[in-house]
């Protein structure tokens, strides 16, 4: 991967970021916290006050790990940027995505929530976020290995 693609990717990752703390801001103001869970894909306001799946984990031990697991990933990020650019840019948006969430929690006192899908999961594109780049990181790390 160039650098231009790298910083690409991640200067995308950051503007996914802020139009996440816009749809954050209006789900919180305009969406209603029930909707049609008969659809696909529908937009709802949910406060999630834990993590993943609603798991209650309260906000003390959610934001050290948080920064714990963000300070890991930014000297992978530096460690790999002259080597493996994939890997760096990989643990860049699993940052940008968590932080995405952690300003959300610390502003908010929860994660604001506001995409329905397959009628039963809530997420917001902060978690797209931190899946993608968990996958890419995987992804880009697996043993390269040939037997």
């Amino acid at each position: 991967m160039k650098n231009r693609t790298a910083q690409a990717f991640t200067i995308l990752a950051g503007l996914i970021a802020l139009l996440d703390a816009a749809l954050k801001a209006y789900a919180i103001k305009r969406l209603p916290s029930t909707g049609s869970r008969d659809r696909f894909i529908d937009f709802i306001l949910h406060k999630n006050p834990g993590i993943a799946f609603d798991i209650p984990v309260p906000f003390w031990i959610i934001g050290p790990l948080t920064v714990a697991v963000c300070t890991w990933l930014v000297w992978t990020a530096y460690k790999h940027w002259n080597t493996q650019k994939e890997v760096s840019t990989a643990a860049n948006i699993v940052i940008i995505g968590a932080l995405g969430n952690l300003i959300d929690r610390f502003v908010n006192g929860f994660t604001t929530d506001y995409i329905i899908i397959f009628s039963r999961s809530v997420i917001n594109l902060s978690d797209v976020l931190i899946v993608a780049g968990i996958i890419a990181l995987l992804w880009y790390t697996r043993d390269r290995k040939t037997s």
